[in-house]
């Protein structure tokens, strides 16, 4: 508005020089005076004291709708709104008795009524006038309906624009050149607890701790003598606590080109950078999770490019991370059939995956590694979606070259349990006089304790009760091994200390880094007396009156020494009810969670307990006491029971 005032100066102003040249030469109604005043392209009136219009120029009459010459001689209240008529006469009372020069802008709020009754807002400049004497005032009159609206869009404008600065989630702001806020929005005094007053016409200072003050000012500087905007990182104190901001800052210019301020918007990013923070944690955690796993870990992406690979299909692919990612699976990864036969892109079930979406798996195919050599594996391959589409697929994969070398030994353990089984005695022997049972409870599906009878021709009964050292295939052969050799040697007259000797000096070579205990024993049940010999292995006489006796090894380990000599333990003599017990040393060592062991002790005196019981039920007792006591521990070593007993 102020520049379209500008723009009716110089013809109002020169007007009144016109009437002031007129009234100092004492305006006479000349002609010629006349048609300048009233043929002047400005709204012009001039009244007496008492309101009457005297003159009024053709644009006046034009603008509020009076025919020429209509005004004169009329009240110049006609041009007034009846609600303004009384102050308009007291107003006009007072200019005449203090005239001077004076002027009412728009923004004043003036109206002038036109013919037809419509008001139009006005701006107004009076000015005394003395003609002959006579007091009058000359009025100019500028209808600014134009300016009035464009000040009311202006400032909807501002209103719209306050708003949405207010509205706005994002701190903004605009500062002098000296760092001084000029405004700031809604958000700004929010966030910093801030009152309007606190801040405009202030520097940083009243407003956030002085490191983050001094930070602000070296970006705002930056932005001033770059004199271009300006992207920052900052974090400042909120009431809640810091914050992290994405601050765009910018000078701003007069219409010289002259820096004069900084605007700047600042849009909290603290949740965004958590975000960020997060995600970057979950990708590090993944990789730790996917490089922990002992699987091998592999993703697609469309075009069959493996996007993220772990360690461990690295390394069982003989090659880096870095040369699986970003390369086609037919190059990084060779997956073939079991008979070595590759697969066409078309015809590959893994990249099938990703066409169809359907999953696909196998455990029975080649993968190979860089230097050429393969090994089976099992992998199964699933499709990755979003949304429902198929965007990829994750592939994982396991060496199965153990569990085939499991898979083989136990079938070979199976194997050799089944011979087992076979080679230890089908019943317990029927001997007249005594009830022998015997029993062996693996650990494992082969085992190395070994117990035998052997009816001898002349009545006597042969047994033996052995453990090799470990359990699984080695011990279990050494096992048949050892047993063959006692059978052979095993002869009417011959002691139970000659049979151990010589198949001590026959097995010892084959025993390598194993070893053997063994108790070999001859039973004659008439004379009721049992002799033996054994290689590091004990048994025990529970007499029916009496103690237990240990009957103690009478020679070293077998496989110990390279010339062994056995030598026969004393003769036992046996009454009816005694028990002869021979358990391997899985029974004695069974050990609890608290790490006690089962012991001798235990064992002698539950055999005791249960003398009265069947020689089978015994073997059976003993063993369920044992595994009691370890429960739940799983059992540790193969155990073998053999009981003898003298019936009554």
């Amino acid at each position: 508005m102020h520049d379209q005032l500008e723009a009716v100066a110089d013809p109002v102003d020169s007007l009144f020089s016109a009437s002031a040249s007129i009234s100092e030469r004492e305006l006479d109604g000349s002609a010629l005076a006349d048609a300048v005043l009233r043929e002047a392209p400005v709204a012009v009136l001039v009244a007496d004291r008492e309101g009457v219009v005297r003159l009024a120029t053709r644009e006046i009459e034009r603008r509020f709708g009076w025919a020429a010459g209509a005004l004169e001689g009329r009240s110049i209240a006609e041009l007034i709104p009846d609600r303004n008529v009384s102050r308009h006469r007291a107003f006009w009372s007072q200019f005449f008795e203090a005239p001077r020069p004076r002027t009412f802008p728009a923004s004043a709020g003036l109206t002038a009524l036109c013919r037809d009754g419509e008001e139009l807002p006005i701006a107004l400049r009076l000015a005394p006038l003395t003609v002959d004497g006579e007091s009058l005032a000359v009025a100019v009159i500028e209808d600014v309906s134009d300016v009035q609206e464009e000040a009311a869009v202006s400032r909807r404008q501002d209103r719209t624009l306050l708003t949405f600065l207010n509205h706005s989630p994002a701190v903004i702001y605009l500062k002098d050149a000296s760092g001084r806020y000029l405004m700031v929005n809604r958000q700004f005094l929010q966030i910093f607890g801030r009152t309007i007053e606190q801040v405009v016409g202030h520097g940083e200072e009243g407003i956030h701790p002085p490191e983050i003050a001094e930070q602000i000012r070296r970006n705002d500087r930056a932005a001033l003598e770059g004199g271009n905007p300006v992207r920052f990182d900052e974090t400042v104190e909120h009431t809640d606590g810091p914050r992290d901001y994405l601050s765009v800052k910018f000078p701003m210019r007069d219409s010289a080109g002259r820096i004069w301020g900084l605007g700047g918007i600042s849009t909290d990013v603290t949740e965004r950078n958590r975000a960020v923070a997060q995600a970057v944690q979950l990708g590090t955690r993944l990789e730790m999770i996917l490089n922990s796993v002992g699987e091998g870990v592999y993703g697609l992406n469309l075009d069959g490019r493996i996007t993220f690979a772990n360690r461990a299909a690295a390394t069982m692919l003989g090659c880096g991370v870095s040369d699986l990612e970003g390369r086609p699976h037919g190059e990084a990864v060779r997956h073939t059939r079991p008979n070595g036969v590759g697969y066409l892109p078309e015809t590959c079930p893994i990249l099938a995956v990703l066409r169809d979406g359907e999953p696909r798996s196998s455990d029975d195919c080649l993968l190979w590694r860089s230097l050429g050599n393969s090994f089976p594996a099992a992998y199964e391959c699933a499709p990755l979606r979003t949304g429902g589409e198929v965007v990829g697929a994750v592939v994982t994969f396991r060496d199965l070259t153990r569990e085939r070398e499991r898979d083989r030994v136990r079938r070979e353990l199976s194997a050799a349990r089944a011979v087992q089984k076979r080679l230890y005695p089908s019943g317990p022997p029927r001997v007249p006089g005594l009830d022998v049972a015997g029993a062996v409870f693996p650990a494992e599906e082969a085992c190395g304790d070994y117990y035998d009878f052997v009816l001898q021709p002349d009545g006597t009964l042969a047994l033996a009760v052995g453990d090799v050292c470990g359990h699984g295939l080695g011990p279990a052969l050494v096992m048949v091994e050892a047993r063959a050799f006692l059978r052979a040697g095993l002869a009417p007259g011959r002691s139970p200390a000659e049979v151990l000797t010589r198949m001590e000096r026959q097995i010892s070579p084959d025993l390598g880094p194993l070893f053997l205990t063994l108790l070999l024993g001859v039973l004659d049940p008439q004379a009721r007396t049992f002799d033996y010999a054994a290689a590091g292995h004990v048994g025990y006489h529970l007499p029916i009156g009496g103690p237990p006796v240990r009957l103690e090894s009478t020679a070293p380990i077998v496989g110990l020494l390279p010339e062994p000599e056995v030598e026969s333990g004393p003769t036992v003599r046996l009454s009816p009810g005694d028990l002869l017990l021979f358990p391997t040393d899985g029974l004695e060592e069974t050990m609890n969670a608290e790490g006690e062991q089962f012991g001798p002790e235990r064992i002698l005196q539950t055999a005791a307990e249960l003398r009265d019981r069947s020689a089978a039920e015994i073997v059976a007792r003993l063993n369920e006491a044992g595994r009691r006591f370890r429960e739940p521990q799983p059992q540790a070593d193969d155990v073998t029971i053999v009981i003898v007993k003298v019936e009554r």
